[in-house]
């Protein structure tokens, strides 16, 4: 049996945040949810302690954004993958969640076989964008 992918999930929604928690932990053996943030400070300090394989991050967040928070993982610690997780697909955004460090871009009306693809392609050392954002990544 493989060892699950270690998630970190940061969302400041706490029903759409629980609503992803509990369909990965019930659904998707393969995925192990080990933490959640409720904002981009929550997700770096969690981030150190639980060293997750991928954070899944909002962009926009109290306290701390999700972009600020993926420069500060990517930097702090490089093996840490980071999929954006956001309603906005705005060219300046998905090209700055990328400059980041992110290694994917989800839209939250994305649905879930999507998310789950990501999160797996972005494990495998790949990257993963929907496809509604890969025309602005050029």
């Amino acid at each position: 049996m493989r060892t699950p992918i270690r998630l970190l999930i940061a969302e400041d929604h706490a029903l759409f945040r629980s609503s992803i928690v509990w369909m990965l932990k019930n659904l998707h053996p393969d995925i192990e949810v080990i933490g959640e943030a409720q904002n981009g400070n929550d997700l770096i300090q969690k981030a150190e302690i639980l060293k997750p394989d991928i954070v899944l991050t909002d962009i926009q967040m109290p306290i701390m954004d999700g972009l600020t928070a993926t420069k500060i993982i990517r930097e702090r610690f490089p093996t840490i993958q980071v999929i954006a997780l956001s309603l906005l697909d705005e060219p300046q955004m998905v090209k700055a969640m990328r400059e980041a460090g992110a290694n994917g871009y989800l839209l939250k009306h994305s649905n879930p076989e999507e998310m789950l693809k990501a999160i797996r392609e972005v494990y495998a050392g790949g990257n993963y964008y929907v496809a509604a954002v890969v025309p602005f990544l050029y």
